[in-house]
């Protein structure tokens, strides 16, 4: 189920800490705010699934993020 709300919130939360450089850190600030469930490498509850990744060169984004369907 999408839920706009909870997405517009993860997004400021996570253009809040832009610049925070530490992928670690990041992780687990929203994954602690949201309750989010690790599989591998991807962090998901009942309404998102996101992988954050780290990249040396300022054009690629440090976050990925996709709708969880079912």
């Amino acid at each position: 189920m999408y839920n706009k709300k909870m997405i517009n919130d993860l997004v400021g939360d996570i253009y809040a800490h832009n610049g925070i450089n530490d992928k670690s850190k990041l992780t687990s600030i929203i994954k602690d705010k949201y309750s989010l469930i690790k599989d591998r490498s991807v962090f998901f509850c009942d309404f998102f699934a996101i992988r954050f990744c780290k990249s040396n060169k300022l054009s690629y984004g440090n976050t990925v993020l996709a709708r969880v369907f079912g």
